[in-house]
């Protein structure tokens, strides 16, 4: 193993010089796995001089099988055999760096092949993320330990919810004939209080179940799940006589199947919710193609619009545009956006007041999910 000292070369030695000033390690692997190339980061990365790894110490040794953890080997060596055959990887995998610290590398794999089409050599590009690692278990840790709190507090309240529910159903059920109107009165709204603060809570495990891992990535079909949203909304549609234009044919996109059903659920009974009474509602619902890779669902209303000063605040939970005028926990747009967040796409709104709104959905396309594992590859998983 050496480094490039013998590339004499002009376009050889400011590639060099490129190689050896950026942040990751690369590697140039023969055919049979033998490095033939180590650029001067790698010393940085393990804390092992090219010196060292040449050693008699290690000549007896496979290249980096005493830095890679143990547990780890088998996913570094399954992606060198990748590359063997032909194809590129990203492999994560943790070393143990010289001073004793356990680093995470992430190592793309590429096979480089000749002109005849046989494979020539197998290019490693490795770089710490470390930190990256740390702060995604850091903010998983915290989504976690706030889940738990509004499992906890929700939890908590639902029995003294229940206990007030069912002591003013029984002074109504036991005691009504010896109760004024005055005190009827004020029993229901006890009741209806205790009903609304029973939906809090429970839009409030709604949105903490959110940061919870979900299905896998998958192919979803807009269309399936648009069918299935309108059938389960067929009530609220037939009774507000809703018109709901579809455009046909609606693309596949990438995402998980329940949540991309909430996110139309959400905003297909919005735009019934919020209709002006003053007209027929009408929800237009279309897709189109959104460079690069994604696509953007749109669900377009004529209802009574979000007045300008509440465009910043409807994402948020509890943030409602039209207050206590419509029924409604003021949750639905937050778990939207949390879904679409979630699944790595984006969520807009343009509104005008008394004339409607239109929300748009960006959402990868599913013609770009990572293609599958090749026939000859799959008995290395």
């Amino acid at each position: 193993m050496t480094s490039n000292s013998n590339l004499h070369n002009p376009i050889a030695e400011k590639f060099e010089l490129v190689l050896n000033n950026i942040a990751a390690a690369v590697i140039l692997f023969s055919a049979e796995g033998k490095p033939e190339y180590v650029s001067s980061y790698f010393e940085v990365l393990t804390g092992y001089s090219f010196e060292e790894l040449n050693s008699e110490e290690y000549s007896n040794q496979e290249f980096l099988r005493d830095i890679i953890l143990a547990e780890d080997w088998d996913r570094f060596n399954r992606s060198m055999l990748i590359g063997k055959l032909g194809e590129d990887s990203l492999v994560r995998f943790r070393i143990k760096h010289k001073s004793g610290l356990i680093l995470w590398i992430e190592t793309r794999m590429v096979p480089l092949l000749g002109i005849d089409g046989e494979l020539e050599s197998i290019l490693s590009v490795s770089i710490d993320v470390t930190d990256t690692i740390n702060y995604q278990k850091q903010i998983e840790q915290q989504n976690q330990d706030l889940s738990d709190f509004a499992f906890m507090v929700s939890h908590d309240l639902k029995a003294p919810i229940f206990t007030i529910q069912g002591m003013a159903d029984a002074l109504i059920e036991d005691h009504s004939s010896s109760l004024d109107q005055e005190a009827k009165t004020l029993i229901n709204f006890i009741l209806n209080a205790s009903h609304r603060l029973d939906r809090l809570v429970a839009s409030v495990l709604e949105y903490s179940s959110l940061s919870s891992g979900g299905e896998a990535i998958e192919e979803v079909s807009l269309d399936e799940i648009l069918g299935q949203v309108m059938n389960d909304l067929s009530g609220q549609i037939q009774a507000k006589n809703a018109i709901i234009k579809a455009k046909s044919e609606l693309p596949y996109i990438k995402g998980e199947s329940i949540r991309v059903y909430q996110v139309l659920s959400n905003l297909i009974g919005n735009a019934i919710k919020y209709s002006d009474k003053s007209r027929v509602p009408e929800i237009e619902i279309s897709a189109t193609t959104s460079p690069p890779s994604m696509i953007a669902l749109k669900v377009k209303d004529n209802g009574l619009g979000i007045p300008e000063n509440k465009l910043e605040e409807i994402f948020r939970p509890y943030r409602r545009a039209h207050g206590g005028d419509i029924e409604g926990s003021g949750i639905g747009l937050a778990c939207v956006k949390k879904i679409v967040d979630r699944l790595g796409g984006q969520v807009l709104v343009e509104s005008k007041e008394g004339v409607g709104s239109e929300f748009t959905v960006i959402l990868p396309s599913a013609k770009h999910l990572r293609k599958p594992i090749p026939e000859d590859l799959k008995r290395l998983f």
